[in-house]
């Protein structure tokens, strides 16, 4: 693999500076509710209001079951949120969003590698509706591919999906949003794209260099996986 230029390209692909790369949270499904919970909160530093909240709940709704809806992608189009609380691990919830005009409160449950347990979904529904009787709900089950949620009154949404509705309002915004903030942003939605998403040109030089390399790699992970070797 010494000067392979298909190596060479796999590495500018996924070796580009990034922060949540270089901090050591790709993986770190609080530190992921932690950003969103950030990105999502009309008064935090961003300095967007409900720029990002509105771009996310829009997709969230036209991608929801009609009867899981609160309100429709169009009623929030030309609704002004107000009154907007983000929550992280309210009673556990990853991401818990109150809004008091109009009266809905959005509970997202984020998994990324970590599975469902202990009927939970169905608890934090219950919790959700004791606590905001007047509030319309919508449960978000937020996953790398849209994995089917144990309760049916929770709606599947997927990394992918996020990353295509933030990657839009970028764009779309990208004179108005400061630069710092965009490339913030854009930090996250790369980290998304390459670790958690597929990717065709990534997955072609993958391909192609284990085709092309394929007993040396094979020998290079059976020696990485014995505990008597040890490779830097």
């Amino acid at each position: 693999v010494v000067e392979n230029d298909e190596l060479a390209e796999l590495e500018a692909e996924i070796g580009r500076l990034n922060i949540f790369d270089a901090l050591g949270i790709v993986h770190a499904e609080i530190r992921h509710s932690n950003f969103l919970a950030w990105l999502l909160d009309p008064a935090e530093s961003h300095g967007q209001g409900q720029l990002f909240l509105s771009t996310a709940l829009m997709d969230i709704l036209r991608n929801a079951p009609a009867d899981a809806r609160p309100l429709s992608p169009i009623d929030l189009d030309g609704a002004d949120l107000r009154g907007v609380q983000v929550r992280r691990e309210w009673r556990h919830i990853d991401l818990l969003i109150v809004a008091e005009q109009p009266k809905i409160v959005v509970a997202i449950e984020n998994k990324i590698f970590s599975g469902e347990h202990s009927n939970q979904l169905k608890r934090y529904r219950s919790t959700v509706a004791s606590a905001f009787p007047d509030h319309q709900p919508l449960f978000v089950f937020l996953t790398r591919e849209s994995d089917e949620p144990s309760d049916e009154a929770w709606c599947p949404y997927d990394f992918g999906q996020l990353h295509a509705a933030l990657d839009r309002c970028v764009r779309r915004n990208e004179d108005s949003i400061g630069e710092e903030v965009r490339v913030f942003v854009g930090h996250y939605l790369a980290m998304l794209r390459s670790r958690f998403m597929d990717d065709p040109k990534i997955d072609e030089l993958v391909d192609r260099i284990y085709r092309n390399h394929r007993q040396a790699l094979d020998l290079i992970f059976e020696r990485k996986s014995d505990p008597r070797v040890r490779l830097t």
